[in-house]
C-alpha cells in the first residue's frame, strides 16, 4: 500500500530530524555585551571546548581550550571596543559561531 508506505518514510525522516536537532550543541555567552569578562554556557552539551575570538578582521585575539557546561565558564578578557566573532569547536568537531560584543 502505498500510504502506509509514505507515512512510514515520513515517520523515519521526522525521526531523523528529530535525533540531527537534539544533537546540535547550543551555547550562549552572557553578558553580551560584555566588558571584562563572558561566560560561555552549553546548554545541551558538556565536555571539553576549543573556543577562539577573532577580531572582524579576522585576527584571532583569543584561543583557549575549556570545560563547559549549563553553569558556565569563564572567560577573563583583555579587549578594545568592538564586534568580536566566538568560534567554539565541541569534543565531536562541531563548531558554532557567536557574535561578542565589547563595550566598556
Amino acid at each position: 500500500n502505498e500510504n502506509a508506505y509514505l507515512e512510514q518514510e515520513l515517520a523515519n525522516h521526522e525521526k531523523a530530524m528529530k535525533q540531527k536537532f537534539t544533537q546540535t550543541p547550543v551555547y550562549e555567552l552572557y553578558p553580551n555585551p560584555a566588558q571584562n569578562e563572558v561566560s560561555v554556557y552549553a546548554l545541551n552539551t558538556s565536555g571539553k571546548l576549543d573556543v577562539m575570538i577573532q577580531d572582524v578582521n579576522g585576527k584571532v585575539v583569543l584561543q583557549k581550550n575549556m570545560d563547559a557546561d549549563v553553569n558556565g565558564a569563564s572567560l577573563k578578557l583583555d579587549l578594545i571596543n568592538g564586534i568580536y566573532f566566538v568560534n567554539l569547536v565541541d569534543k565531536t568537531g562541531s563548531r558554532t559561531v557567536k557574535k561578542l560584543v565589547i563595550a566598556k
